[in-house]
């Protein structure tokens, strides 16, 4: 990839280096899609094999406890009958009394987890910048919170909106003057080989690079934070009645799944901390 820019910087407009460049994109986001497709495939089995081991712990506990009571209820009736024989009864009485639902639960876990041990995590993996654990840009709101879950905020999105917060609010179009494109990229790297690793607070990175990087990982999103096709919203700017607007932005707001909802009204709150002072002077 590095010979690859390097040629393209000493020949621009060269087509062969233009159309090996565009088949290096298409085969790297490919790559990624297919990584994300098989990490939601494994967020699907974990879930399915979770649901599976509590109802089966369930259904072990309940056989195990109707078993002690029903033999414990045999064993007592017995004992009312028999008139010889009562060291048997009192034998099989211990016996009994030794079953327990917890300490059976216990070794069916242990074999379930033997037999349907957790899927791997699936990483992408860069032939120049190694592995990404971390791999956000361009993965649905609710694929990255199943696999993260917590707060409903994205790891990426909440580190980089905090720092904003902290160092830029008071800079006038934090989020209309672009920084540099290349350290961009380079956060955007950092962060996916560990978003947890990254101190966006150190001066080292530039308040606009980091600005930017919230830019770019709201555009990547496959589904927007707030999904609003061009032709409704066409219909809704044609609505006369403020009210009625209102009333069709709620609405719309409402119906948006709950991931989607946290995060708008997460970034809301964090976009009126920046408008706010402006409306104040």
């Amino acid at each position: 990839m590095e010979a690859l820019e390097k040629e393209n910087k000493e020949g621009v407009g060269n087509p062969k280096t233009l159309k090996l460049a565009k088949d290096i994109t298409s085969a790297e986001q490919g790559y990624r899609r297919g990584i994300q497709d098989l990490e939601e495939i494994r967020q699907r089995f974990q879930l399915v094999r979770e649901q599976t081991q509590k109802t089966c712990e369930r259904v072990e506990w309940d056989r195990v406890l109707a078993l002690k009571n029903a033999l414990g209820t045999y064993t007592e009736a017995e004992g009312k009958l028999m008139k010889v024989g009562g060291e048997a009864v009192d034998r099989c009485s211990i016996f009994v009394e030794c079953m327990s639902p917890q300490v059976d639960c216990h070794f069916f876990v242990a074999d379930f987890m033997r037999i349907w041990p957790d899927a791997t995590p699936m990483y992408y993996e860069s032939y120049t910048h190694g592995i990404a654990k971390d791999m956000v840009f361009g993965v649905p709101l609710e694929t990255l919170l199943r696999a993260h879950p917590g707060s409903g905020i994205p790891a990426v999105l909440y580190k980089c909106v905090r720092a904003v917060e902290a160092r830029g609010l008071d800079k006038e179009g934090i989020y209309r003057v672009s920084g540099k494109h290349s350290d961009v990229l380079e956060l955007k790297l950092r962060v996916e080989k560990d978003v947890h690793s990254v101190n966006l607070e150190d001066e080292s990175w530039d308040v606009h690079v980091i600005a930017g990087l919230v830019k770019m990982y709201l555009r990547q999103l496959p589904v927007p934070v707030f999904p609003f096709p061009a032709k409704e919203r066409t219909e809704y700017s044609q609505i006369a009645d403020e009210k009625e607007r209102v009333l069709r932005l709620r609405a719309r707001v409402k119906a948006l799944p709950r991931s989607h909802h946290t995060v708008l009204k997460f970034l809301a709150e964090h976009l009126a901390k920046y408008v706010f002072p402006y409306y104040c002077r």
